[in-house]
């Protein structure tokens, strides 16, 4: 008689697709097919439910807020927890961010299941925070400078593990541009279109991005900036923020060379559609579409923010700088758009990276045996 597959829980705190919910996902695509069944915790609308659905991962419904949109008190959020994996009574439970990973930590001495979280941030956390990660089972850092901030600051060393997200190298791949984005944005075949792809947000550094190409424009006529994400917050500040980013292209008068096209679900057809991909985040773990770009052969500039000299080599895979300076990002780019044959020889050694160190299959073989030593 064949034993039962073991039955993970997932713990997905928010609604919306980003890159830890895709790397998670590419993951669970892979190991639902032979391995392990899987049971989704997740928040009752919105994408992340959507693609829940469309991979058949049965979900129940996360609500940490009450009727009037509250947060929970803490022991109302401890009560619900507890009560929701007695009720699914999995092999594993698993969250898929530090905040989520935080309130499993601390009901992990009351339930029987063990608890893994990855790690998904570099943000300074509490004294109370850390001691309430350290209750789970398995902390998966997805860089070795996230597992390094967040071992320095008090993450049992013992516990960490960095495992690399990995990316569809099948899927996000070099393919022949057929210039419909150009042509969706009223732009020629011959405009150069520079994307810059991701939340909106003041860590991402979108502001230093704008500053260097709007300063180039004079001596490139034919050149664009897409901004491809949206802005989740609502805070005033990053509503001013986001208003800023259009403010440098309206004070510049170049208005018409700033395009932002929110929220997309086809980021492999857009990284065959650009001529570059310029990340210029301040803070950044590991860049999801970093991996995307590099396994797709689009040239790549980006930050040494975080985990991305993990991904790429300066000079070789990719060009990176140190974050927050929009002149060197400015001088990179003259060297780059003129020089095609340099930037896809950036563009073939970004792929062959790809290929030897962060595939999907191989994050989640990992995954996958981290798993393992605990069920």
């Amino acid at each position: 008689m064949t034993p039962p597959r073991p039955r993970i829980l997932l713990c997905l705190e928010y609604a919306t697709l980003n890159g830890g919910e895709h790397s998670l996902l590419a993951a669970v695509r892979q190991l639902t097919q032979s391995k392990l069944d899987f049971i989704a915790a997740a928040p009752s609308t919105g994408p992340l439910l959507e693609k829940l659905s469309e991979l058949k991962i049965p979900t129940l419904p996360l609500n940490l807020r009450d009727q009037s949109g509250h947060k929970l008190s803490k022991e109302e959020i401890n009560s619900y927890l507890i009560k929701l994996i007695e009720d699914v009574q999995p092999d594993l439970v698993h969250a898929n961010s530090l905040a989520m990973g935080r309130l499993l930590g601390r009901i992990a001495g009351d339930v029987a299941a063990p608890i893994t979280t990855h790690i998904r941030d570099i943000i300074r956390l509490s004294d109370k925070a850390i001691e309430d990660l350290n209750q789970l089972d398995r902390l998966i850092a997805v860089s070795g400078a996230t597992a390094k901030y967040h071992q320095e600051r008090g993450l049992s060393a013992g516990k960490l593990t960095v495992l690399h997200n990995g990316v569809d190298s099948d899927w996000f791949q070099p393919r022949t541009p057929t210039y419909q984005l150009k042509k969706e944005l009223g732009l020629g075949p011959e405009a150069f279109l520079i994307a810059n792809i991701g939340q909106i947000c003041l860590r991402k550094g979108q502001d230093v991005a704008a500053e260097a190409v709007c300063r180039l424009i004079d001596s490139y006529p034919e050149l664009h900036l897409a901004f491809v994400g949206e802005r989740h917050s609502q805070k005033a500040e990053s509503i001013a923020y986001e208003e800023n980013l259009r403010e440098i292209f309206a004070n510049a008068g170049r208005e018409d060379h700033v395009h932002f096209l929110g929220y997309r679900s086809d980021i492999e057809f857009i990284l065959n559609e650009v001529d570059l991909l310029l990340h210029t985040a301040h803070q950044e773990p590991l860049g999801r579409v970093l991996l995307e770009g590099a396994a797709s052969e689009c040239p790549i500039i980006a930050t040494t923010a975080g985990g991305t000299s993990e991904i790429l080599e300066h000079n070789l895979s990719g060009i990176l700088l140190p974050p927050g300076d929009a002149d060197l990002v400015e001088f990179a780019l003259r060297d780059l758009i003129p020089d095609a044959q340099r930037r896809q020889e950036l563009g073939r050694e970004a792929r062959l990276r790809i290929l030897q160190r962060f595939t999907v299959e191989r994050s989640t073989s990992g995954l996958l045996d981290i798993w393992k030593q605990l069920l």
